[in-house]
């Protein structure tokens, strides 16, 4: 798997790499707006990557995104049982599978989780996404033995 890592990118950078590349991980701020989700987006370079920009893409080489970023399943206050958060977005655009998270975590939980995802899902070279709702599961039990609630049970996986 070929990666590209887009430190201080734009819009539109992120959204080309989102177009060639079956994985996204994004390590970064996100603003989550509960009044208007459409609004909620991915904090970039040169501004913000909206909600409603990227559940507009189109994305059919896509197959896993961790939004490893504060509140990327965060949903709207008007609309609780409704998909109207970020990780709603990223599978709209077509992502099969995707680990986000409920309320703001740290930066050092983030990697730790991340690390563990990752590591968890090799195949002995190959990551597969299809373990990723286990992996996570493993991690949350793990995790819940030496960490408050706040750490663990912030992330959630979505997808089949």
């Amino acid at each position: 798997m070929t990666a590209a890592v887009l430190r201080d990118a734009g819009r539109a950078a992120v959204s080309a790499a989102m177009g060639t590349h079956g994985w996204l991980h994004y390590a970064g701020h996100s603003r989550t707006d509960l009044g208007d989700p459409g609004a909620s987006g991915l904090e970039l370079a040169d501004g913000r990557l909206t909600f409603q920009e990227i559940a507009a893409l189109r994305l059919p080489t896509a197959r896993f995104a961790c939004l490893s970023s504060c509140e990327t399943g965060a949903g709207s206050a008007r609309l609780p049982d409704e998909v109207l958060h970020l990780c709603g977005a990223a599978q709209l655009a077509g992502y099969q599978r995707v680990v986000g998270t409920y309320w703001p975590v740290t930066d050092r939980a983030a990697a730790m989780v991340a690390a563990e995802l990752y590591e968890r899902m090799d195949t002995g070279g190959d990551l597969d996404p299809g373990l990723a709702a286990d992996a996570l599961h493993k991690i949350a039990r793990r995790l819940r033995t030496v960490h408050a609630v706040t750490t663990w049970a912030a992330y959630f996986h979505a997808g089949p």
